[in-house]
C-alpha cells in the first residue's frame, strides 16, 4: 500500500523546490540547479532560478524521495 496522494503534488513536496531569502514566496525551483554542472551551480545567483508558490505544481515535479514511503505490512 503507497502512502502517496495526488495532494502531495504540491511545489513544497518535490524534490527540486530550493528555499531562497531572496524570493517573496521564500521558494525557487531548482530543477536546472540539480541538472546543471557542479561549476554552474557556484556561479549562478538564486535570482536565476524561477519564484514558484508551495501550492503550484508543474511537469518537472517529481516528489520527495521521504514522502515516497509504502506500507510494509510485516513490519508490525
Amino acid at each position: 500500500m503507497n502512502t502517496y496522494t495526488a495532494k502531495q503534488d504540491r511545489c513544497k513536496t518535490c524534490q527540486y523546490v530550493m528555499q531562497s531569502e531572496s524570493s517573496n514566496t521564500g521558494l525557487r525551483c531548482g530543477y536546472e540547479y540539480f541538472h546543471g554542472s557542479l561549476i554552474l551551480r557556484k556561479v549562478r545567483l538564486m535570482t536565476f532560478y524561477p519564484v514558484i508558490n508551495h501550492f503550484n505544481v508543474c511537469e518537472k515535479f517529481s516528489l520527495q524521495p521521504e514522502t515516497l514511503r509504502t506500507f510494509d505490512p510485516l513490519s508490525i
